[in-house]
């Protein structure tokens, strides 16, 4: 099988991590697969903010965590036994799982931000996981910078005030059992001939 299919159907979202942070050069090429998105008119324009500061990271993390709101309480819907969510268990403070990396993604907040965005992401999270890094994609970026420590967090990473943030990418190496994945609904799939 192509190496790039296997890594897409074997990765799966990863929410324990290990402590220990990434090495440089997995950062690095982590980042240079999100550099290599397609972008809208190939403008390039999402902006990646990197940050293996721990502090800043649990402080976004807890507010996002707030953003999202409480677990769902009717538990008919199991997201991961092995790599439990936010949206199954209250007892999670911290939205981005305490990961040693998050990487912020923005961009200019024209019509195509999320869409240039989101490839990148993707880029990533399939180079991460084909170095045996897992991430999970958390959305909600949009109201956390929105916060005055959201703000201040941007200007720290020289991130422009009226750039639009997409989502928060959290990386580290698998804590324990990933899990299955999930039959994939092939009906989902139409076709017009």
């Amino acid at each position: 099988m192509n190496e790039v299919i296997k890594a897409i159907q074997s990765r799966r979202t990863i929410r324990k991590f290990r402590s220990d942070p990434i090495s440089k050069d997995a950062v690095e090429a982590i980042l240079e697969a999100g550099l290599w998105a397609p972008s809208a008119g190939g403008r390039q324009q999402a902006l990646f903010l990197v940050s293996e500061d721990r502090d800043a990271n649990l402080l976004l993390g807890k507010i996002n965590r707030n953003c999202f709101g409480g677990a769902m309480k009717n538990n008919d819907h199991e997201i991961n036994q092995k790599q439990i969510s936010i949206a199954e268990d209250d007892s999670l403070k911290n939205a981005f799982y305490d990961a040693p990396l998050v990487i912020y993604l923005f961009g200019s907040g024209n019509r195509y931000t999320v869409n240039d965005c989101s490839v990148c992401a993707e880029n990533m999270i399939l180079a991460a996981w084909s170095m045996g890094i897992g991430c999970v994609y958390v959305g909600r970026a949009e109201e956390t910078f929105a916060t005055e420590e959201g703000k201040a967090i941007m200007r720290r990473g020289n991130i422009p005030e009226d750039a639009k943030a997409v989502c928060c990418l959290c990386f580290g190496y698998p804590d324990g059992e990933i899990g299955e994945g999930r039959p994939r609904k092939r009906e989902r799939i139409h076709y017009l001939k």
